[in-house]
């Protein structure tokens, strides 16, 4: 006969009072915090043994950690071997509960087990993984000798918690036990001195440029040795009262954002710090009810735990650097933070060392800028921009395009990642095939993929390549874009459009130079330059977690900013007539002149769809021209009280619209609309039917062909 001992409401509060024995709780104080607690579950759940086994480093045996037994019950076996026991190994490592009324209900691949249980005496079992970030790094097992016992869902559900809880209290312990013997040990302690000795002297004489990047090297080093997810180092300015991350390590992959003004969005941490206060937080809870935005911060960042350490110069707070935990809730001891103090004067001094010879270095630029300022004004003012190569799609004259076409060439000659960015319609793609045909791989055809433009569930098919059989409809074997684009450019046109899951396999990618096609494991040596493209802002993108921060440094190798039109305006009539020119060969038409009037007025509109929108417009004046003076209308004009960009469908429906009101809705003929727009009558009822032009929805409908 089975036993059922407990009720969902007790266990639920023997959960709640085991979670908070462990709140804050020293390390050294763990180990009997477990044994009470297994002691406390085998009385208040009626079971007469409770166990606890931790796995080795290579996961082939459990060794005992914790146990608790009632008086005249067998002790426990203190190491559980994967050849002994290969089904339980198996499943607890695999994150699987074993929950047995009776030894007979294990199946019969566990033959090992129903042998030792038998041996051990054991009637009931209930095994549980003890998890930390979903993995299994041991087993909590209940079981009883005397009688049958039942296990309900709610109490393995329970029970799974109490695994978790478990779980990470022993990672806590095993990190802050690495940690502490890193400074507790004669031989710790030289270890710890001599990385901080090394790094000390690596800003000895250094040149002020690299000062940036040796900090960042050895906050690497820190996060390393004492085994922090994160360390990030902050600057006082403006007196103290701007506090700026400037420098950053993390080793997981929600990193900090690049540019993070703290005292704008953490108001108590920065005031904390001007005041020179060391902060440590255990958890959450550590927080003053004053700290609210503090408190929604380290929730979205995933941090646990984390200490911070002025930086001083003279006694005066500079800033300061703080160290992160994302995993565990961790204790502070005073012994560590002396530590990490030693740590903070030693980026503190190189701090204000750079900052100090930056401010010579300012001085002599600006004696030397001033020397030369009126004769530098001249040079650029009377300067003819001759670039040494043709663009043959990209024109103007402005500074501000013959800046983009200067950064084109250069980067054209190397094999380095460019990413452009700029609004809608400002020609990103025309520079992408600009900087192809200045490259060395011009001979091979650019590759271009629109990454906004394929449905997520194809896109990773379309770049990477698939094999034939790799998924259901997989027919036949297709090559990806980038072995397509071997030896020569890829350009990924929105690349911020990208999903999450595809983005860590481009980098990689981009990285290796390898890829695997979609159901084969072999890898692929290629050599492609990517060139991406955006009009998004990827940095908001990277700060709101949709875009990944290392996929975007590696992208963004040599930036390069499409000006939008309205910051060309001077190259307005160039472009203009370059489109004339363009549509008048496809349209059999001749343009001589162009109305001042209506020129000076598209330079004055600020063209929100960019280039893409002025060519639309020109298009249109070409189709509704009919003599050799262009009839240009601005999008303000033919849009009344609309200030947003048009695209060619809405102009060249309004338009059409237009002409048929005009004729009556007649299509055909002499007076028809086709012959007015220049256009063969099935063309025009090809466009309407496109555009969904009739009378129904034209405020004036008939029908006349």
């Amino acid at each position: 006969m089975s036993h059922t001992m407990f009720n969902d409401t007790s266990f639920e509060n023997l959960v709640s009072q085991l979670s908070a024995n462990f709140i804050n709780l020293p390390f050294d104080q763990v180990d009997e915090k477990i044994d009470k607690s297994l002691e406390l579950m085998v009385h208040s759940l009626g079971i007469e043994r409770s166990l606890l086994h931790l796995f080795s480093d290579d996961g082939e045996n459990l060794f005992l950690s914790n146990y608790y037994v009632k008086p005249g019950i067998k002790e426990p076996t203190s190491k559980i071997t994967s050849e002994d026991q290969p089904y339980l190994t198996r499943t607890i490592l695999n994150g699987k509960i074993i929950a047995i009324e009776r030894i007979d209900e294990l199946p019969q691949t566990a033959k090992l087990e129903i042998k030792y249980l038998k041996q051990q005496g054991v009637k009931s079992a209930l095994a549980v993984p003890l998890t930390v970030n979903n993995e299994s790094i041991g087993v909590l097992t209940f079981t009883t000798v005397n009688y049958e016992l039942s296990w309900p869902d709610y109490l393995i559900k329970r029970c799974r918690l109490v695994g978790e809880i478990f779980g990470n209290i022993l990672d806590r312990k095993k990190q802050e036990q690495m940690i502490n013997q890193a400074f507790k040990t004669i031989e710790g302690q030289l270890k710890f001195e001599e990385l901080l000795s090394s790094i000390s002297s690596e800003f000895i004489a250094l040149d002020p440029e690299k000062i940036d990047q040796k900090i960042n090297e050895g906050l690497k080093k820190i996060s390393d040795y004492l085994d922090m997810d994160r360390i990030a180092l902050l600057q006082f300015s403006e007196g103290g009262k701007k506090l700026t991350l400037t420098h950053r390590y993390a080793v997981d992959l929600k990193q900090l954002p690049a540019q993070f003004v703290v005292s704008d969005h953490l108001p108590w941490f920065s005031g904390s710090l001007s005041r020179g206060q060391t902060l440590k937080i255990s958890s959450s809870d550590d927080f003053p009810k004053t700290a609210s935005a503090e408190k929604q911060y380290i929730k979205e960042q995933g941090i646990k735990s984390f200490a911070t350490i002025p930086m001083k110069v003279a006694n005066m707070p500079i800033g300061a650097i703080s160290f992160s935990n994302m995993k565990i809730e961790r204790t502070w001891p005073d012994q560590i933070i002396r530590q990490l103090r030693v740590i903070s004067d030693i980026f503190a001094n190189a701090v204000e060392r750079k900052n100090k010879e930056q401010k010579i270095l300012t001085a002599y630029s600006e004696i030397e800028q001033l020397k030369n300022q009126l004769e530098k004004e001249n040079i650029y003012l009377k300067e003819k921009i001759e670039l040494e190569h043709g663009h043959d799609e990209i024109f103007g004259k402005s500074p501000a395009i013959n800046y983009v076409l200067r950064q084109a060439e250069q980067v054209a000659k190397t094999d380095s990642s460019v990413l452009i960015q700029g609004e809608t319609g400002t020609g990103k793609e025309l520079l992408a095939r600009s900087i192809h045909n200045l490259s060395s791989r011009k001979k091979r055809t650019m590759v271009v993929v629109n990454c906004g433009a394929i449905p997520a569930s194809l896109i990773e098919n379309e770049i990477f390549g698939r094999e034939k059989g790799a998924y259901t409809g997989a027919i036949s074997k297709k090559a990806g874009s980038f072995e397509i684009a071997d030896g020569s450019n890829l350009f990924l046109d929105e690349i911020g459009e990208l999903p999450l899951e595809l983005q860590t396999k481009l980098l990689m990618v981009i990285e290796e130079g390898e890829i695997q096609r979609l159901g084969s494991n072999q890898i692929i040596k290629i050599n492609v330059r990517v060139i991406a493209a955006s009009n998004r802002d990827l940095k908001k993108a990277v700060s709101n977690g949709s875009f990944r921060m290392d996929l975007y440094y590696r992208l963004n190798v040599f930036p390069i900013i499409m000006p939008p039109l309205r910051e060309r305006r001077e190259d307005i009539p160039i472009l203009i007539w370059e489109f004339v020119r363009k549509f008048e060969k496809s349209m059999g038409k001749r343009i001589t002149t162009i109305k001042k009037t209506q020129m000076e007025k598209l330079q004055q509109y600020d063209w929100p769809g960019n280039v893409r929108e002025l060519r639309n417009v020109v298009e249109l004046a070409m189709i509704v021209t009919e003599n050799k003076v262009l009839n240009l209308k601005s999008p303000e004009t033919m849009m009344p009280g609309k200030h947003q960009g048009v695209d060619l469908e809405t102009v060249e429906r309004n338009h059409i619209i237009e002409i048929l009101q005009k004729t009556g809705w007649r299509v055909k003929g002499k007076s028809g609309a086709a012959k007015i727009l220049g256009l063969h009558p099935a063309t025009l009822f090809s466009k309407m039917k496109k555009l969904e032009i009739n009378r129904a929805n034209s405020n004036e409908i008939s029908s006349n062909g």
